[in-house]
């Protein structure tokens, strides 16, 4: 697997965690008080931008230790770190996955 398909699995695993995270119900409470103007717009707006800051949350939290084993090594994005990032982002997301897991087995 290529480095840049790594990546990319590492941004639909983060926007996944932000559209399915049990916590996606916080981050949708959070928006109108971090961004007031969306209040005036309408509910959509409210939990598109929860969705997109627990995207990027998700996307960036997991993203420390890859840059930290890069800083370690003294090398730059490789295919290692493009792994450890994609880890990141999976632990990050369990609950997301759990959750699902739980869903399917209830049906």
């Amino acid at each position: 697997m290529e480095t840049r398909h790594i990546i990319a699995a590492v941004l639909l695993v983060s926007l996944l965690n932000g559209l399915f995270s049990p916590f996606a119900k916080i981050s949708w409470s959070l928006m109108p008080f971090l961004f007031p103007i969306l209040t005036e717009t309408n509910e959509a707006m409210v939990v598109m931008a929860g969705v997109l800051a627990l995207a990027f949350a998700t996307l960036i939290a997991s993203g420390v230790p890859a840059a930290l084993y890069e800083r370690i090594a003294g090398t730059g994005t490789t295919r290692i770190s493009a792994w450890i990032w994609l880890a990141g982002a999976l632990f990050l997301s369990l609950p997301m996955i759990l959750a699902f897991v739980i869903s399917l087995s209830r049906s």
